[in-house]
C-alpha cells in the first residue's frame, strides 16, 4: 500500500514551492470558457490616457466569421456612440485562452491570455493574482497582471477573466480598430449583461478567522490514519476575542484568540485553554504560539493560504510516487450555510487509504486527514513512531453558530468517539447488538450489568438506556 511522505518546511519556502507547483495542478485546464462567440457584445470606454476621463464610448460585438491564414477568425464590429455613430471591422482569433487581434496584412498580435499563471510574464507584466469570480451563479477563472517594473514608466494593474475579456488596458479595442485605451463598462451576451466593469474586482472570499465557528478534529498517532485499538482523540478549535501583539520594531498587530477544548473519553467537554494566536490578511493565515516572547522578533508561522496550499512533496523522496493524480486538481462550488464556496478538490487516486479525495474551502480551510487549523499539513513518515512529535488530526465537522454546517473527513469517527457510551458491549461499534444485551438484562437473562450498560448515566439500567441507543442509531 503506497504511504505518503510530508516534510513540514520552513514556511517561506514552503510558500514559494507551493507558488511555483500549485499553478501546474489547479488551472492545468486546456479549455477555457470562450470570450469570442455569437451573441457576445461589450460597451466600452474610452479614456484620456493618464487620467480616468472617458472620451467616448462603443459597442463590441462579434459578427461572423472570416478566413485569415488558414485560421477561423471572428470579426468584431465596433460601432461608436457618438453622435456620427461610425462603425468599424476588425478581427480576433482566440485559442486555448488566448485572443489575438489580427491585422488586414494577417499579422498577429496576442491581446491577453487567461491561460497564464501566478507569477508568469506577460510583455512587460506579469500575473499577481490568479483566482476565481463567481458572478451571476457562473466561475470563471480571473487573473490580475500588474506593470510594476522599474524600468517602466508608468505602472497599472488590470484584470483579465474568463469567457469575459480584460477591464482596462487596450482590451479589444485597443489594438483592434485602433480606437485607444479603454475601459471595459459591461460584457453582454444574446443581449443580457453577464459582467460589470465592478465584477473584475468582487471579492466574496469567506474568511477563515472569524468568530462564530467550531472547528472539530480527531487526533490520532497512526500513518495509516485512526485504526483499531490506538489512541484516539476529540477536540474542537475556536476563535474568541482579540490581542494585540507588538513585534520587535514597534508595529502593532490584531490577532484572534484561538481556543482549543480537548474531549474525555466519555465525550464530555474540558476547559477551553489558549493555544495561539491568528490573524488573515489577503486570503492567508499567521499564527504565532502563546509563548513568545513580547519586545522580540514575533515567531510567525504561515499555516493556511487559500490560493497556495503547503501539501508539498519534497524531491528528496523520488522513488516514492505522488499520492494524488496532479491532474485531478478542480475548482468546484461548494454550497455550504446558504452561501456557495470556493474549493479546490483534489483526488487521491486510491494512495490515502481512509480518504478518497481531500478538500481545500474557503471559510473552512483544509479537510483532510493530515492536521487542523494549527498545521494543517502535518508531518508524515513511514514509521508512525517517528513524527514530529505532533499528532496527526482529521476534520470532523464545522459548526457555525451552533448548527452543523459542513461534514468532514473524520465526521463517522468523531460520531463514534462522542457515542462511545452507547457502544454497551464494548465491541468498537455501536449497532442493534448493544440494544439486544440491555433487552438480556432486562429480561433477566443477565444477572449482573456491568457499568457500560447505564447508558444515560443516572444509576440505573433501565428503558431509557435502550432509548438512548436508538436515538443514536436513528441519527437523533
Amino acid at each position: 500500500m503506497k504511504k505518503m511522505f510530508f516534510l513540514m518546511l520552513g514556511y517561506k519556502q514552503a510558500l514559494m514551492m507551493a507558488l511555483a507547483m500549485f499553478p501546474l495542478w489547479l488551472f492545468g485546464q486546456s479549455t477555457f470558457k470562450p470570450v469570442l462567440t455569437e451573441g457576445k457584445s461589450w460597451e466600452v470606454a474610452r479614456v484620456r490616457p493618464g487620467t480616468t476621463d472617458t472620451i467616448n464610448t462603443y459597442i463590441l460585438s462579434v459578427s461572423g466569421d472570416t478566413i485569415i491564414n488558414n485560421l477561423t477568425c471572428k470579426k468584431i464590429l465596433i460601432v461608436s456612440e457618438d453622435s456620427q455613430k461610425s462603425s468599424k471591422t476588425a478581427v480576433a482569433y482566440e485559442e486555448n485562452g488566448k485572443v489575438w487581434n489580427v491585422r488586414e496584412n494577417g499579422e498577429m498580435e496576442l491581446l491577453f491570455d487567461i491561460g497564464l499563471h501566478l507569477w508568469d510574464d506577460f510583455f512587460v507584466s506579469y500575473v499577481i493574482v490568479e483566482d476565481f469570480v463567481r458572478v451571476n451563479g457562473v466561475s470563471r477563472k480571473r487573473i490580475m497582471i500588474t506593470t510594476d517594473y522599474e524600468d517602466v514608466e508608468y505602472d497599472y494593474n488590470y484584470y483579465v477573466v474568463e469567457g469575459v475579456g480584460v477591464n482596462n488596458n487596450f482590451w479589444l479595442g485597443g489594438q483592434t480598430g485602433d480606437i485607444g485605451p479603454c475601459v471595459m463598462l459591461s460584457c453582454s451576451e444574446n443581449g443580457d449583461i453577464i459582467f460589470t466593469k465592478d465584477d473584475f474586482t468582487k471579492d466574496d472570499y469567506v474568511p477563515l478567522v472569524r468568530e462564530g465557528v467550531v472547528w472539530e478534529y480527531v487526533g490520532y498517532n497512526s500513518v495509516l490514519g485512526p485504526v483499531a485499538g490506538e489512541e484516539v482523540e476529540l477536540y474542537t478549535l475556536e476563535f474568541n476575542g482579540t490581542t494585540e501583539i507588538t513585534d520587535n520594531v514597534g508595529w502593532t498587530y490584531v490577532y484572534h484568540n484561538l481556543y482549543r477544548t480537548n474531549y474525555d473519553e466519555q465525550g464530555n467537554a474540558q476547559e477551553p485553554y489558549l493555544a495561539a494566536y491568528a490573524k488573515e490578511k489577503y486570503e492567508q493565515v499567521d499564527a504565532i504560539g502563546v509563548n513568545y516572547w513580547p519586545g522580540f522578533e514575533v515567531p510567525t508561522d504561515r499555516v493556511y493560504h487559500f490560493y497556495a496550499p503547503m501539501f508539498i512533496i519534497p524531491p528528496s523522496y523520488p522513488t516514492y510516487p505522488y499520492p494524488y493524480n496532479l491532474d485531478n486538481a478542480t475548482m468546484i462550488d461548494l454550497e455550504i450555510a446558504g452561501t456557495f464556496r470556493k474549493t479546490y478538490q483534489i483526488t487521491c487516486d486510491g494512495a490515502i487509504p481512509f480518504v478518497d479525495d481531500f478538500k481545500i474551502i474557503e471559510g473552512i480551510g483544509v479537510d483532510c486527514a493530515f492536521g487542523d487549523l494549527l498545521m494543517p499539513y502535518r508531518l508524515f513518515s513511514a514509521d508512525a513512531n517517528s513524527g514530529a512529535g505532533e499528532k496527526m488530526a482529521g476534520l470532523s465537522a464545522v459548526y457555525e453558530n451552533g448548527e452543523l454546517v459542513y461534514k468532514g473527513c473524520m465526521y463517522d469517527v468523531a460520531q463514534q468517539l462522542k457515542h462511545k457510551k452507547e457502544d454497551v458491549n464494548g465491541d468498537g461499534d455501536i449497532t442493534s447488538a448493544d440494544v439486544t444485551a440491555l433487552y438480556d438484562f432486562l429480561l433477566g437473562n443477565i444477572n449482573e450489568a456491568p457499568a457500560s450498560y447505564d447508558v444515560d448515566g443516572d444509576g440505573a439500567v433501565t428503558s431509557a438506556d435502550i432509548t438512548s441507543v436508538y436515538n443514536y442509531l436513528l441519527g437523533n
